[in-house]
């Protein structure tokens, strides 16, 4: 709804900067997706064209997994924004899911009775027993890990995404270049910030180059 469409500018900015963050942009119930819920918009169409990448949780258990790789992606080679959609069923407890849907049980009804064979049968109610059983996928085995979360994990960026080999750059190559050119000129862009611990060398190496430096960013 609104509160996503207000994030573009923002969301826009960080992509060109090439800040990583993670935006979350509620949704309404995946039973209700494309049925014209309130507010309900296509919001992968809208942040396609600025973040890495969409995400949106299906089930509770994949909400660590999809965050690591949210995370991992986020600062994994060139930085940016990446966007997960959170629908209702994710974010509202599971009994409140149950009863905005109208109950757990109502999976069935008994009829009142007559004269015929299936007069004397229960009625059974698809839609809710369809609901249950989404209510039930949503949530199945969602909390087993909650006791194994280390907020020091090692994999905390992990991803089951397939890795691409790195990249080989040429540092002499550069170094030739720039050695060689007429009127050399340096452009350090806010990337450069991401890991302060090398700023001093970033320092060193500018004083030592004695070349003009442009900020940008």
């Amino acid at each position: 709804g609104p509160g996503l469409t207000n994030t573009i500018t923002a969301v826009k900015n960080a992509q060109m900067a090439e800040s990583p963050c993670l935006i979350f942009g509620g949704a309404t119930s995946m039973l209700l997706k494309g049925r014209g819920s309130l507010q309900d918009i296509d919001q992968f169409a809208l942040m396609k064209p600025h973040v890495k990448k969409c995400y949106s949780f299906k089930r509770v258990k994949d909400i660590i997994p999809t965050l690591r790789e949210a995370f991992y992606l986020a600062n994994h080679g060139i930085p940016g924004p990446v966007f997960i959609e959170t629908p209702l069923e994710i974010l509202w407890p599971k009994t409140e899911i149950e009863l905005s849907s109208g109950g757990p049980d109502k999976t069935g009804k008994k009829s009142k009775g007559g004269n015929s064979f299936w007069d004397n049968i229960p009625k059974i109610d698809i839609a809710s027993l369809y609901t249950k059983y989404h209510v039930y996928k949503v949530f199945k085995d969602g909390f087993n890990e909650m006791n194994n979360i280390n907020m020091e994990d090692k994999y905390k960026y992990i991803t089951g995404r397939k890795e691409k080999s790195k990249q080989v750059i040429p540092y002499n190559l550069i170094l030739n270049k720039l050695l060689n050119s007429k009127s050399p000129v340096l452009c350090i862009g806010s990337q450069a910030m991401l890991h302060p611990n090398l700023v001093n060398d970033l320092i060193l190496a500018i004083n030592e180059l004695n070349i003009p430096v442009y900020l940008s960013g």
